[in-house]
């Protein structure tokens, strides 16, 4: 049975549908702000007008599922504001592919205010999604437990219902929107309907502060990505507003970045970094997939302290002043075992240690000298400081026992700092 109707609808956003429903009528609406605006961080808000038709058509035959789509039309350098207005999940990956010659092949998820009505915040953090995959930064994670910290809607391109989504047109075109393009989506860590995302070779790395505040970056290897700039595979940096992590790629700053197969452990990507205060960071591998998930090592590089770090298996605890740091990490895909064994004695067990002694703290420098040691617990409160010195031993009293994880942070006369973790 075919059947032809029309309607109105007072929040139509001086836009026409046509559309086949599946389950419901979709609605779509619009926002537009200029895409410099968007690069700068500008606020938006939904416009709404009086135009109130919307067409279509409507097929049923014996409660089977039928193909449905909606389109929302482009205009050409304007960022355009599009809600999943189906009463379940689609895939990212698939609008990207059902429109890649209407759109910019990168999807951002903006952050909204008001509570999450219409103003949208660009500054307030953001998800962006390629062919790669997805990375977030919005919100805040717990830095003692940050395993928990992986968003996997975000990561696996998930755009839930009315979840709104910023897509770039290439030009004037309409983006087609299809029922087909359903996809699972994860409420309290289940998969709920449609197909499963694929696993890839690839892994997500975070970097948070004290106070919760994140940055995630993404690596991953494909068959059709080369080792330069791909539009498809890689996504430049947006810079958050408490810390930044991002990979490299021919001297360009990426959140998300895709390389060619195959995968070889010679290969190696550095990382750089931004915070705008000093203090304690820590870098963690939330998600891995595929070969990163088995045998293949992830080895990350300190460039101040020359020392390898299975980040695989615990958080990278590290101190940093403010600043941007281009130079200092690097993932490394060797074996890993005679790094390793070379490396027990780098700088940082061979310049500094630190232990429990009685009731006491020991800090001993086995090969130069330091000037400061600050003494964190895991909120980042600084338990114990001592300052001014030019020594190679102390012992620290007056901290109580509380069978804790400490972090010690020490500065050589180099300027260098060296962090060890104790329980105490």
């Amino acid at each position: 049975m075919l059947e032809n109707y029309s309607t109105t609808n007072k929040l139509a956003a001086n836009l026409k549908l046509q559309l086949i429903a599946k389950r419901s009528v979709a609605l779509a609406f619009m926002i537009t702000t200029s895409a410099s605006s968007f690069a700068q961080g500008a606020k938006g808000n939904l416009q709404q007008s009086a135009q109130n038709s919307i067409t279509g058509e409507m097929q049923a035959m014996n409660n089977a599922i039928i193909e449905s789509e909606y389109k929302t039309k482009l205009e050409e350098n304007t960022w355009t504001l599009v809600t999943n207005s189906y009463p379940f999940a689609i895939s990212a990956e698939q609008v990207i592919d059902k429109n890649k010659s209407r759109i910019s092949p990168t999807i951002y998820i903006p952050s909204l205010t008001n509570n999450q009505k219409s103003e949208i915040d660009y500054a307030q953090g953001y998800t962006m999604f390629n062919l790669s995959g997805g990375t977030t930064s919005v919100g805040s994670v717990d830095i003692n437990n940050p395993a928990v910290n992986f968003d996997k809607n975000s990561a696996y391109g998930i755009i839930n219902s009315q979840q709104k989504f910023l897509v770039q047109p290439l030009q004037a075109d309409d983006l087609v929107i299809s029922n087909t393009m359903e996809t699972q989506t994860h409420r309290d860590d289940v998969l709920w309907g449609g197909k499963e995302p694929k696993a890839r070779n690839r892994y997500w790395m975070n970097l948070t502060n004290a106070a919760g505040n994140y940055s995630q970056t993404l690596m991953g290897y494909f068959k059709d990505a080369t080792d330069d700039i791909d539009p498809g595979f890689d996504g430049s940096v947006y810079h958050g507003a408490h810390v930044t992590l991002y990979s490299f790629c021919n001297g360009v700053k990426l959140s998300i970045q895709g390389q060619a197969m195959p995968l070889t452990n010679d290969k190696y990507v550095v990382f750089g970094y931004n915070t705008k205060a000093a203090g304690m960071l820590n870098l963690y591998i939330p998600q891995t997939e595929l070969d990163f998930n088995g045998t293949m090592p992830l080895l990350l590089k300190d460039s101040h302290l020359g020392g390898f770090y299975m980040i695989k298996d615990a958080p990278y605890y590290f101190y940093s002043a403010a600043g941007t740091f281009d130079d200092r990490f690097e993932i490394h895909y060797t074996d890993g075992s005679n790094r390793l064994a070379g490396d027990k004695d780098t700088m940082e067990d061979k310049v500094i240690m630190a232990y429990k002694e009685g009731d006491n703290i020991v800090v001993k420098a086995n090969n130069g000298l330091y000037t400061e040691i600050e003494i964190y617990d895991m909120n980042a409160k600084v338990v114990k400081a001592v300052r001014n010195i030019n020594t190679d031993f102390t012992i620290i009293e007056g901290v109580q026992q509380q069978n804790q994880l400490l972090l010690i942070n020490v500065k050589t006369t180099e300027g260098k700092y060296i962090t060890k973790k104790i329980i105490f």
